[in-house]
């Protein structure tokens, strides 16, 4: 089976592609491409997927929120992802799957942790193919602060 594995970086549409991915997910799958359910958050964000090969004391708001600092909960329950993802894929028709996280640009950053995710998807299917989205500086930096405000958060520590 291919992979197209799609690395959104902030402010790229990641968040409309995988919505799309989502509402389209039978549709796809009818012409033999699967999006994985397994490693899915709100049935869009493949955020399961860097969380595999995080160190054991690493938090951020997913962690935070998933194992609220339990670290047995922690271990088994990204031995139980793990396992129902190589699942659902070995037990798929799929000629293609389609992954996409925003998380793996920012999360996956040490040289070991990118061997291991390459060994992992290496094993599951034939052929990888990437896209990643990136966006020039200036343009990211007002969308996120454009962001920031209509969320109303705090800029230069003004409410």
């Amino acid at each position: 089976m291919k992979l197209i594995l799609h690395i959104g970086t902030q402010k790229t549409g990641t968040t409309s592609i995988q919505q799309f991915l989502h509402i389209n997910r039978n549709v796809l799958n009818s012409q033999g491409i699967l999006i994985p359910k397994t490693i899915a958050v709100n049935n869009a964000n493949h955020r399961w997927l860097p969380v595999f090969f995080y160190d054991d004391n690493f938090e951020d708001e997913f962690t935070k929120t998933y194992f609220q600092k339990n670290k047995f909960l922690r271990k088994n329950l990204i031995e139980k992802k793990l396992k129902e993802f190589k699942k659902e894929v070995s037990n798929s028709s799929a000629n293609i799957c389609i992954i996409s996280c925003e998380h793996l640009s920012s999360r996956l950053r040490e040289i070991e942790k990118i061997k291991k995710f390459k060994e992992l998807l290496s094993s599951l299917f034939d052929e990888i193919s990437i896209i990643l989205y990136i966006r020039e500086p200036m343009e990211l930096s007002i969308s996120m602060l454009s962001t920031s405000i209509k969320l109303g958060c705090c800029v230069n520590g003004i409410n």
